[in-house]
C-alpha cells in the first residue's frame, strides 16, 4: 500500500510541476518505515539560475499514517522552528489521503541563502518521541514568486 501511494504521489507531483512553470524544485524523501531518529536529518539540495531580485516561496509537505500518534509535529529547517498542526482540536486530520495515508502541504517562511548558485536545506524533527513513528516522507517545494528583470 505504501508503494502504491508513493506512485501516486509522485504522479501527481510530475502533473503539479508540469503545470506549474513557477516551480524551481520539488522533491520527497522516504523516512524509515521504523521511525525518523532525530539525528537522521534530510538535505535537499538544489541549483537555481536565479537572479538577485527573484523572490522564493516555500512550503513543507508531509506524508503521515493515520497511526501517527500526535496532531503536530516540530520541524527545524535550516535554522528556521516551525509547529505544524496535522490534525485539528478534534483530532481530524487536516491532510488529503488514501487509506492509512494522508498528505498536507505548509507554506512556510524559510530564510534561503545561496551560495555558488546552490541552495541547501536540512530538516530534522524536534519531537520527544524518538524514534517518530507514522510519518512516511517530508518534502520541500520552492518556486518563484516575482521576477523584477
Amino acid at each position: 500500500m505504501r508503494k502504491v501511494f508513493a506512485i501516486i504521489c509522485l504522479l501527481y507531483s510530475l502533473t503539479f510541476m508540469a503545470c506549474q512553470n513557477k516551480t524551481i524544485y520539488h522533491s520527497y524523501q522516504p523516512i524509515n518505515p521504523i521511525g525518523w531518529e532525530r539525528i537522521d536529518t534530510l538535505f535537499y539540495t538544489f541549483n537555481t539560475t536565479s537572479k538577485q531580485n527573484t523572490l522564493l516561496k516555500s512550503s513543507i509537505g508531509i506524508r503521515h499514517e493515520d497511526s501517527y500518534p500526535y496532531r503536530d509535529i516540530w520541524i527545524i529547517a535550516n535554522q528556521d522552528t516551525f509547529h505544524l498542526y496535522l490534525a485539528d482540536s478534534t483530532g481530524k486530520w487536516k491532510g488529503k489521503g488514501l487509506g492509512n495515508l494522508r498528505q498536507i502541504v505548509f507554506p512556510v517562511n524559510l530564510n534561503l541563502q545561496e551560495q555558488d548558485s546552490t541552495i541547501k536545506i536540512k530538516i530534522n524533527h524536534i519531537m520527544q518521541e524518538n524514534p517518530l513513528p507514522g510519518i512516511h516522507d517530508i518534502g520541500m517545494h520552492i518556486e518563484k514568486i516575482q521576477t523584477n528583470e
